[in-house]
């Protein structure tokens, strides 16, 4: 009972976590973005369930402008292929929104990621 009670104690007092992840700025994307999405990949799940994960939608309101951004110079190109920059990319913001959604543990945050 003590070390549940103990455990419950760090991780509310612990420094949080999405804040010492590489690339958590989207605004700086797409450098940092393939980092992130290694650190994501390693992290345990649900690693940011206890987390009041982007209280004032920062997060998502920059991640939301880059992939919006992101997607309108793709639909400028003539001959868009999954091999452009652009692309890969996109791919990879997705990827990391998607993650950080699966991280929190809550269901309303997958479903709304996008």
């Amino acid at each position: 009972m003590h070390t549940q009670l103990d455990l419950l104690r760090e991780h509310a007092l612990a420094p949080w976590n999405f804040d010492k992840l590489p690339g958590n700025n989207p605004q700086s994307w797409p450098i940092g973005l393939d980092a992130l999405n290694e650190r994501l990949q390693s992290l345990p799940e649900l690693n940011f369930f206890y987390e009041p994960f982007d209280l004032n939608n920062t997060f998502k309101t920059k991640s939301r402008q880059f992939i919006d951004d992101t997607i309108a110079r793709l639909k400028k190109e003539q001959n868009p292929s999954v091999e452009s920059e652009d692309a890969k990319n996109l791919i990879a913001a997705l990827n990391a929104i998607l993650s950080i959604s699966f991280h929190t543990g809550s269901f309303s945050e997958i479903v709304n990621c996008f």
